[in-house]
């Protein structure tokens, strides 16, 4: 699990582990709240060398995905073609989150306009605790 900067493009690159399991979604977790709060930019969640993705990881993705636009973070998801891709398809993170096959092409696409009203919401659970 890695972070790359890269001021010049104002983008951040997060490299998740082979297995994205729910150790990795905690780790996840609390490093796009970090973002989220401090940073203004494209932040690519870069899946290339995943082989497991996790249900902890989807949800953490989710969930970002609707902290993201008021503070003005858009996240990308780069992962090739293959059994990760078809889980991320599966759980219609593609249709919440744009995924492309390579870093360059998650970098080169053009910003999209982040607003409140275009992001699609997220239904927040609710622990009991008795």
């Amino acid at each position: 699990m890695r972070l790359k900067r890269d001021a010049i493009r104002v983008s951040l690159v997060i490299d998740l582990p082979d297995e994205a399991d729910f150790e990795a979604s905690c780790w996840l977790k609390e490093t796009l709240h970090d973002v989220c709060r401090d940073f203004e930019g494209l932040v690519i969640l870069n899946l290339k060398t995943v082989t497991t993705l996790g249900s902890h990881c989807i949800g953490t993705m989710i969930t970002f995905s609707g902290h993201a636009g008021p503070r003005k973070v858009e996240i990308r998801i780069v992962c090739p073609d293959g059994n990760v891709r078809r889980q991320i398809e599966h759980s219609r993170l593609d249709q919440i989150l744009p995924v492309y096959d390579t870093l360059d092409e998650a970098l080169s696409a053009p910003r999209s306009v982040i607003s409140n009203s275009t992001r699609i919401p997220v239904v927040r659970s609710v622990s009991r605790t008795t």
